[in-house]
């Protein structure tokens, strides 16, 4: 939604001086209240809007899919009530939309092998609500955690991981979709004879990276690690064994340039 700047009105015009006034007097947690409600407002109006974008059926998976990869809220839940009164708390409403999201998912396992895995699944979550910092986890750190091979978060509860992975790859946006195609393609034409471990390689860069413009710091990390095991290279800098090499600010043209400018600018 951008940044919200202190927009200071021209205090000479009435408006500016009635804004200003009025901001004086709410003060700043007035002020902010009052973004708040604005914002809350806009995204009600938005939420509103999908009606003429989506049927009921697609609203309703929205909102299924919004109920169990809500992690960050769980995480709450359990850190405040614990993993047992949590579970629960949120069992019915967990099964009723991941019955929506996967409707043969009694057929994997019946429904006290579903109510054990849930439970352990908030254990999970449990010990990981410990971790310091843990609050600020957003719901798409934890979903990272949970299926981490690393940590094996997902064992004793993994019908229910299930239920969170096939929520978060059953809307996926076309125009992402394509937009990631056309990044293949750029990165795998027929110019370059890129193997397929390196082709994601790149892809994984370009799509989780920072644009190109911003990427001055990777660039400079990723130099100084492919460089730092060498004897003669520091940092991606060669060494010179020859005087006669000469040296340019930028190239031999625009330093040429630019010192025919400076002349200039003495004899002026």
């Amino acid at each position: 939604m951008g940044v919200l700047n202190p927009d200071q009105p021209r205090p000479g015009l009435r408006a500016g001086a009635r804004e200003n006034r009025d901001r004086a007097e709410r003060g700043e947690e007035g002020t902010i209240k009052s973004v708040f409600n604005r914002v809350s407002g806009m995204c009600n109006y938005l939420y509103e809007g999908l009606g003429d974008v989506y049927n009921k059926e697609d609203l309703a998976m929205i909102q299924n899919i919004r109920t169990t990869l809500d992690l960050k809220e769980q995480l709450r839940i359990v850190a405040t009530l614990g993993p047992v009164r949590a579970a629960q708390r949120n069992i019915t409403k967990f099964m009723a939309a991941a019955e929506n999201i996967d409707p043969e998912m009694l057929e994997q396992c019946d429904m006290p092998e579903w109510r054990e895995q849930f439970r352990a699944f908030y254990d999970k979550l449990g010990s990981v609500a410990l971790l310091p910092g843990s609050e600020e986890f957003s719901s798409m750190e934890l979903m990272v955690k949970l299926i981490n091979t690393e940590g094996e978060l997902y064992k004793g509860c993994e019908a229910v991981v299930g239920i969170l992975v096939q929520a978060a790859a059953m809307k996926s946006v076309e125009s992402v979709v394509e937009s990631w195609i056309s990044v293949l393609e750029h990165h795998s034409s027929k110019s370059r004879n890129l193997s397929a471990d390196m082709i994601q390689t790149e892809m994984m860069i370009a799509i989780n990276g920072p644009m190109v413009q911003h990427s001055e710091g990777i660039v400079r990390e990723s130099m100084r690690r492919y460089w730092g095991g060498t004897k003669n290279l520091k940092d991606g800098h060669f060494t010179r064994k020859s005087q006669n090499i000469k040296s340019y600010t930028v190239s031999e043209a625009v330093d040429s340039h630019n010192k025919i400018l400076k002349k200039n600018q003495l004899m002026e």
